[in-house]
């Protein structure tokens, strides 16, 4: 039997059709890189997410995830901040990151990722 709680899928825009195929133990990480979120497409994918019950990360961007009351964030490899540590967060919201190497490893670690991508250099 295939465990399907800890499967993540990453868009970079919003596609409701594209989401609605997916299995619906399928989570998703909403990193777009090129432009500013738009809390309006933040909400829809949200809405979304809520209506097949999957956890729902944004990239990036703190702030915006616990004011939209998101489930988490996701921390990619070249965000080295440490700010995210010592937050007072619900346990319910997670943090979320990856890392290519020991280094980025251990700085996940001290960012308070709960779970960490291990993904080689491309």
């Amino acid at each position: 039997m295939i465990h399907l709680k800890n499967i993540y899928y990453f868009i970079d825009k919003f596609d409701s059709e594209e989401i609605e195929r997916l299995d619906k133990k399928v989570n998703i990480i909403y990193r777009n890189y090129k432009y500013n979120y738009n809390s309006k497409t933040i909400k829809a994918i949200k809405d979304i997410c809520r209506k097949y019950k999957r956890k729902f990360y944004i990239a990036n961007n703190l702030h915006l995830a616990l004011e939209l009351n998101l489930d988490g964030i996701y921390i990619p490899a070249f965000d080295k901040k440490l700010n995210y540590m010592n937050l007072n967060l619900t346990k319910n919201f997670k943090i979320i990151g990856s890392a290519h190497n020991i280094k980025e490893l251990k700085i996940k670690e001290k960012q308070g990722c709960t779970s960490i991508f291990i993904s080689p250099i491309f």
